[in-house]
């Protein structure tokens, strides 16, 4: 966000319209053109898309976190995290199809799923279930200990987020 307070103040006179919705919703609207950039996850089908340009950012790297009862010094088995409560994104969202991905062979449908992280992270805080987020979006709440992270034995790799437009449509 400081960035876009810069942006703002180099170029007074430049709107801006923000679009927060999942990567996939976010990749079509550079596509139909209702938006000219879109910062959002990389995923496969993205990068196969000859129509989009993907300017890779930054990593991500996920961990699974719940509120303050999932306090423990040991490792978490994956058996033993399948049979908490999850919270996700909705279906569709890239986050949802990384977590669908990493652990496809043990098929755990959420027991929430919900279209705002911010909403997730309040359940979470209330220790009603664990999740897979991005540690740099929780990266305040590990360290005042309202959410804590659950080690396991789950090898999660990094994702990328990038910034993507479409190479149809000419830049302002």
């Amino acid at each position: 966000l400081p960035y876009l307070r810069e942006w703002q103040m180099e170029y007074p006179e430049t709107g801006l319209q923000i679009y927060n919705r999942p990567s996939p919703l976010c990749v079509e609207a550079v596509r139909n053109n209702k938006c000219t950039l879109g910062i959002v996850n990389i995923y496969t089908e993205l990068l196969e898309d000859r129509q989009m340009e993907v300017i890779p950012l930054t990593n991500l790297h996920d961990v699974f976190v719940g509120g303050a009862q999932y306090k423990r010094k040991r490792r978490y088995t994956i058996e033993e995290i399948m049979l908490e409560p999850m919270l996700l994104l909705e279906s569709g969202s890239a986050s949802r199809i990384f977590f669908d991905e990493l652990l496809a062979d043990y098929q755990k449908s959420p027991d929430f799923e919900l279209g705002s992280l911010d909403v997730l992270l309040d359940l979470l805080r209330i220790n009603m279930g664990i999740s897979l987020v991005p540690r740099e979006f929780v990266e305040k709440e590990l360290a005042e200990g309202t959410l804590v992270e659950l080690k396991s034995s789950i090898q999660v790799p990094s994702r990328q987020v990038g910034l993507v437009r479409s190479r149809m449509a000419p830049l302002p």
